[in-house]
C-alpha cells in the first residue's frame, strides 16, 4: 500500500435515524484515511472517492454520502478543503457523520391477507432493526421496531403477525429462523404481515 495509508478497520455506529457515524483510528496523526471529498451544487460536502486501501473501504461509508460532521464539528458552510483539513488535523480517532443520499425505499401494499411492507437494504449485512417473538398462539409477531429500523416509517407495527418474508411462509418456523430469513435477504425485503389488533 502507499506510504502514509493506514490499513485498519472502521466501525459503524448509528447515532440516530437520519445520520450514521463511521469511525476509524489513524495509526498516527499524519496518517491519511483515503477519503476524497468534493462540494456539490448545493454546497454540501460529498464523499467523491474511497481509496481501496482506506480503513473506511468496505464500511457503511459510500461514494455520494453527504458529510455532516467530523469528530462532532459540523461541516455546514465549509468547503471540501476545510473538511479534509479537519480529518487531517484529527489526532487519531476520526468520526465521520454522514447522511445517505440514497435512502432506502419504504412501501406498503394492501393484499388479501393483511399487507406487505417493503424496504431496501443498502447491503446484505445491513440490519433491519426488527425484533420478532412468538405469541401465546404460536404465531410470529413483531415485538419491537428500533428507531433506526428500515421499517420504522412503514405501516409495520409492534404486535403485527408476520406471515412471510419475500414470499417464503413463516408457518412452523421459530422467531430466530424468520429473523435469519430477513438477515439473509439481499436488496428488497418484503414482509407480509397482518394486524392482530
Amino acid at each position: 500500500y502507499e506510504p502514509g495509508w493506514t490499513p485498519g478497520t472502521a466501525t459503524n455506529g448509528l447515532s440516530n435515524r437520519e445520520t450514521l457515524v463511521v469511525s476509524t483510528v489513524k495509526a498516527s496523526k499524519d496518517a491519511k484515511v483515503g477519503v476524497m471529498l468534493k462540494s456539490d451544487d448545493e454546497g454540501e460536502i460529498i464523499v467523491s472517492r474511497i481509496n481501496p486501501v482506506s480503513p473506511f473501504f468496505g464500511t457503511s461509508l459510500s461514494e455520494g454520502d453527504a458529510v455532516i460532521s467530523i469528530n462532532g464539528q459540523v461541516t455546514k458552510g465549509m468547503d471540501a478543503g476545510q473538511v479534509t483539513k479537519l480529518i487531517r488535523d484529527a489526532e487519531t480517532l476520526v468520526d465521520i457523520e454522514i447522511q445517505k443520499t440514497k435512502l432506502p425505499q419504504v412501501t406498503a401494499t394492501i393484499v388479501d391477507e393483511g399487507f406487505v411492507a417493503s424496504a431496501t437494504k443498502l447491503s446484505k449485512d445491513a440490519k433491519v432493526g426488527i425484533v420478532l417473538t412468538e405469541n401465546d398462539e404460536g404465531k410470529i409477531v413483531v415485538s419491537s421496531i428500533k428507531s433506526t429500523s428500515l421499517f420504522y416509517d412503514s405501516n409495520l407495527r409492534e404486535g403485527d403477525e408476520v406471515l412471510s418474508i419475500n414470499d417464503q411462509g413463516c408457518g412452523g418456523k421459530s422467531p430466530e429462523e424468520v429473523s435469519m430469513m430477513i438477515m439473509e435477504a439481499e436488496g428488497t425485503v418484503n414482509i407480509k404481515a397482518q394486524t392482530t389488533v
